[in-house]
């Protein structure tokens, strides 16, 4: 887990100092995401913590201030430039600064050209003066028009926004498989995540992204990630016990998945109805060789990793 409260920058993003600059980017845009102040009003924890963040990626994302850091520590970076952790924020988000907020701080508007092309400004509100209460893509309902479908309650489990994805399967653009990408937002109305990959805003199926997932392989017991998906099969990124290796064409019942995961039921023949659901893991059982899934309506299930597809 991450030490946000501890003095070691790579603690910090919970990243080891061998890291490379996508290790640190996702780290980052993750804790990011969580932290900010405006996903957390009056929380003066989180703000504190979103500072740290900035910190830490500031330093880390910057070649020559990481190279002083590696080899003097803080004391090398006296007298260096001084770090803004909205700055930070702005330019990895690419969004534009409209407003600050107390501590300085203004929201880049990370959903421009969602709709169409549209760019939607972030406006300030006269009767209680929050530049954010309108338009805040922060909070689970961003305002574009109360008719808006981002504005509407999910009818199924949604994939936290900032959780980096790669895509897959998309027969349409078949270049874009493999690509990686963060969620932005989920559209109720069209059942579809908005992606930015690579600055270009994408609106997909759930079947089109896969999570980089937490997992341990079975039979090596080696933790690691899920990094691909092809033809039914995973490729994972495992931590051995001097170097990672990566491991193709695994199968889901090969490896247990660690994270609080949002994924499909499949393959039911009980209950069939089940099917193409999605749920959310909560715990694996060894002894059962069962996940304890719950459904959208709080409903409890036990089932094999062959029922799931994620």
């Amino acid at each position: 887990m991450s030490h946000i409260n501890s003095d070691d920058y790579y603690k910090v993003l919970n990243i080891s100092r061998d890291a490379n600059e996508n290790d640190i980017k996702r780290s980052y845009r993750k804790l990011a995401m969580k932290y900010h102040p405006d996903k957390n009003k009056g929380d003066k924890k989180a703000e504190e913590k979103f500072k740290k963040i900035g910190e830490a990626y500031g330093v880390l994302s910057d070649k020559e201030q990481k190279d002083r850091y590696d080899n003097y520590g803080k004391e090398g970076l006296q007298g260096g430039p001084q770090i803004n952790p909205n700055d930070i924020f702005q330019s990895f988000f690419g969004g534009s600064r409209q407003h600050s907020t107390s501590m300085n701080m203004g929201i880049p508007d990370i959903f421009s050209n969602m709709m169409g092309g549209s760019t939607f400004q972030f406006q300030s509100s006269s009767s209680n003066n929050n530049p954010f209460s309108n338009q805040n893509p922060f909070n689970n309902q961003p305002t574009f028009g109360n008719n808006s479908p981002f504005n509407r309650p999910s009818a199924t489990y949604v994939i936290s926004y900032g959780e980096e994805v790669i895509l897959r399967d998309i027969k349409s653009k078949p270049d874009l498989n493999g690509k990686r990408g963060y969620i932005e937002e989920y559209d109720n109305r069209k059942q579809r995540y908005l992606i930015n990959v690579e600055n270009e805003k994408l609106l997909l199926k759930q079947d089109n992204i896969l999570c980089i997932t937490n997992i341990t392989h079975c039979q090596t017991k080696y933790i690691g990630k899920i990094i691909n998906y092809n033809n039914n099969k995973y490729t994972l990124l495992l931590k051995a016990k001097t170097k990672s290796v990566k491991v193709k064409h695994v199968d889901i019942q090969e490896f247990i998945i660690n994270d609080v995961a949002v994924v499909k039921l499949v393959n039911i023949r009980s209950q069939s109805y089940l099917n193409g659901e999605y749920v959310k893991i909560e715990e694996y059982n060894e002894k059962t060789e069962r996940y304890l899934v719950r459904r959208i309506n709080g409903q409890s299930l036990k089932v094999k990793p062959r029922n799931i597809w994620i």
